[in-house]
């Protein structure tokens, strides 16, 4: 069957945390048996060795280095790779490729069986049914996602492939690559961060897994091969599709995502918290910007993610439906030891998230307004209202944002909170009577949670049992009572999901037109000015 361009999509993921689940060994140890389970097919010119425990490639015109093993769906396959730049012949920063779930429909045998086999040149795999990623890097200026159909066609869609340079290789950095092959979806991660999920309509249930490069120099350590234990990709959360304010549109300009910097902490001594900044197209140091930032920002920043910030900022700024805003994407502090959260692991069991996030108190508050801020300021021209400073987040990560506004309303007036845990993890029930007994605080506040979030009941295999300080749904109808209770500038959706980030991001252009809907904007019939598309200025 041939999968017509129309087929490929980037899709949103079936949970938050589904996929944190440990998953069931199938060879969790691959890379041990040495280069005996791979098998080479390589261009004249280069090599291909087994050194200190890893698989190394130098590779002058083509390689493929195929593991032996077939896999079948479902599966994980992660492994560690440096891009070599040491002054060596070979030594190019481009090409970590790979095949996963490769077959080849002329005969059930490996790709790379006897009277198989390839040379190692690139267009020699054209044949194959398989899922490819190509990371580029140097002249190589794209990353991109194929399904291949068993023709020359390599069918894909110009308008995903990923050409900004944080995409591309840099030289001798270390990539942890995840590729999932699972209930019909193809999926590729760097760093945690999905780059592609494909829903594939033919799936491709069995097959090979290789790396591949060309004019370049790969070392490949601590290769596992997994298959995840079940997660439930419930229909409840399906029902929600990101719509076009969420997707890339002709003509809207782009802004930039700038690097990810590490910001030491003194509220928090010994740890340090990773952020990134997206800056609109429009942004122009002569006027205040509005700010939005994201706890939790590697969950938000993300191209193929479930909230996709950038492009919708820059749909929507595009058309003046909320102001000029600079977007920060903020994770949970950590020590330099411990991991970067990421998609797979926000952080609950490997960084300072859990305090950071959960606590009432006000020493995040204090991250956020003594220690981002400052930088921000320095490096931006930012509204000094609070109304024109939001908080946004999920989960923990939105009664996080909400603390910060309740302790410093005198620098945040608007606040995004998605599934938001105000349950009692770390007091978070409290909120609603604070709320009560507190004198009216000026935030505009916009809640969303699904009636199947996670409702306080004790898990399998426990005796039943119910906790209400632990149903999520029950305190964020707690959380919007209160409230209007106290005549707080308030919107909420109750919505039919579980504790996923589906419906959150299928709403959040809304929800987004919602929080700034009232930004100062001139109105004047016999002035046009404010009333055209907002392209960059000079």
């Amino acid at each position: 069957m041939r999968i017509g361009p129309a087929v490929l999509a980037l899709l949103v993921s079936s949970g938050v945390f589904a996929a944190d689940r440990p998953a069931d060994p199938a060879n969790p140890d691959a890379l041990a048996a040495g280069l005996g389970a791979w098998a080479i097919e390589q261009m004249p010119g280069g090599t291909v060795a087994w050194r200190d425990g890893a698989l190394e490639i130098e590779d002058a015109a083509g390689c493929t280095a195929w593991y032996r093993e077939k896999l079948t769906a479902p599966i994980e396959i992660d492994y560690d790779v440096t891009v070599i730049s040491a002054g060596g012949a070979h030594d190019r920063v481009s090409d970590l490729n790979c095949f996963w779930m490769a077959a080849d429909p002329r005969s059930p045998a490996p790709p790379f069986a006897p009277g198989r086999s390839r040379s190692g040149k690139f267009s020699d795999y054209d044949s194959l049914f398989t899922y490819y990623v190509g990371c580029g890097g140097n002249d190589n200026t794209t990353t991109r996602f194929r399904r291949y159909d068993g023709t020359a066609a390599r069918p894909l869609l110009p308008e995903h492939d990923l050409g900004a340079k944080r995409f591309l290789l840099e030289p001798n950095r270390s990539y942890h690559i995840r590729l999932i092959a699972r209930d019909g979806v193809a999926e590729y991660y760097r760093d945690g961060e999905r780059y592609f999920s494909y829903r594939d309509p033919a799936p491709l249930v069995s097959g090979w897994f290789a790396i591949r490069t060309v004019r370049s120099h790969l070392v490949v350590r601590h290769l596992a091969i997994r298959r995840p234990s079940p997660v439930v990709a419930t229909p409840l959360d399906d029902v929600y599709q990101l719509g076009p304010d969420s997707m890339p549109q002709p003509g809207v300009p782009h802004g930039t995502l700038g690097p990810w910097i590490k910001l030491p902490s003194s509220a928090y001594p010994g740890t340090l918290h990773d952020y990134c900044v997206y800056t609109p197209a429009q942004y122009n140091p002569a006027h205040p910007a509005a700010l939005m930032i994201f706890q939790d920002g590697q969950a938000f920043v993300g191209p193929a993610g479930d909230y996709r910030v950038p492009i919708v900022f820059d749909n929507l700024i595009y058309r003046r439906e909320m102001p000029v805003t600079i977007a920060v994407f903020i994770n949970p502090g950590r020590r330099p030891e411990q991991p970067v959260a990421s998609s797979k692991d926000w952080g609950d069991k490997s960084t300072n998230r859990p305090q950071e996030y959960n606590a009432l108190d006000d020493k995040y508050a204090h991250v956020i307004v003594d220690e981002l801020l400052p930088v921000l300021r320095q490096q931006f021209n930012l509204s000094p209202h609070p109304e024109d400073h939001a908080l946004a987040g999920a989960s923990s990560g939105s009664i996080a944002a909400f603390t910060v506004a309740w302790h410093r309303p005198d620098q945040f007036g608007k606040v995004l909170s998605n599934i938001g845990s105000f349950t009692n993890i770390r007091g978070g029930d409290a909120y609603p009577d604070l709320i009560r007994a507190a004198e009216h605080k000026p935030i505009r506040i916009f809640l969303e949670d699904g009636v199947n979030d996670l409702r306080g009941q004790a898990p399998a295999g426990k005796p039943p049992s119910y906790d209400a300080r632990k149903d999520w749904h029950a305190q964020n109808l707690k959380m919007a009572a209160a409230l209007q209770a106290k005549g707080y500038d308030l919107n909420y959706t109750w919505g039919i999901g579980t504790h996923s980030n589906k419906q959150g991001g299928a709403i959040l252009p809304e929800a987004l037109r919602w929080l700034w809907r009232d930004y100062p904007r001139p109105d004047d019939p016999r002035d046009d000015s404010n009333r055209t598309l907002l392209l960059p200025g000079p």
